[in-house]
């Protein structure tokens, strides 16, 4: 199984999945994705 993985770092949080998804649009720079698989 793989899982997209979605993170964005704003100062004081941690977003992931869809809070990341939502930010990301406005902090390109701190938003990134990636994949885990087994």
């Amino acid at each position: 199984m793989t899982t997209a993985t979605l993170v964005s770092f704003k100062s004081e949080e941690h977003l992931v999945g869809k809070s990341a998804v939502l930010s990301s649009s406005t902090n390109q720079r701190n938003t990134t994705d990636f994949l885990s698989g087994s």
